[in-house]
């Protein structure tokens, strides 16, 4: 049986150190020549085409990778790229199989970890559920179409702010 932890009240006791057990994972997608944030150029008629007043724009579908990592505590887990054209529950299952050392540090060092992801649905399709059950792993649920509240998405956010 899936050993399952149900968010909300629950965890409302947890400390510091409870919450270091929990790995947090996620997908990105990293594009290259994509700028999310539109710049904008304000300029008068004559500085049209003065170099502070252009910015270059790639035409075209440019690169793109999905990457997966995972937190837990201070650390962070290895980013590995996912090859598939689609991320489905099987690419997922690939990925989570390569997780040995990590699953193996938590363990070690806080014992046995708790996994928090999203509602995607590779996510929690019944073959991503049967492969942590497999391996008696706590799975710490969520609410359908609750928040993505995962503190994952925070450190996406940070990274691209270093570069």
């Amino acid at each position: 049986m899936l050993l399952s932890v149900s968010p909300g009240l629950r965890h409302k006791d947890w400390d510091k150190a409870d919450w270091e057990g929990v790995i947090f994972d996620d997908e990105c997608l990293v594009e290259k020549s994509k700028d999310p944030r539109g710049i904008w150029v304000f300029r008068t008629p004559p500085e049209k085409y003065h170099k502070d007043c252009i910015y270059g724009v790639t035409k075209g579908p440019g690169v793109k990778l999905m990457v997966w990592g995972c937190i837990w505590g201070r650390n962070r887990g290895p980013l590995i790229p996912i090859f598939e054209k689609s991320v489905n529950r099987w690419a997922y299952i690939g990925v989570l199989e390569d997780l040995d050392d990590v699953h193996q540090e938590v363990h070690d060092t806080l014992g046995d970890p708790v996994f928090q992801r999203d509602n995607a649905k590779i996510h929690t399709a019944k073959d991503t559920m049967a492969w942590f059950e497999e391996l008696n792993i706590q799975v710490m649920t969520r609410p359908a179409n609750s928040p993505d509240m995962n503190p994952i998405g925070h450190v996406e956010e940070a990274e691209g702010e270093d570069k």
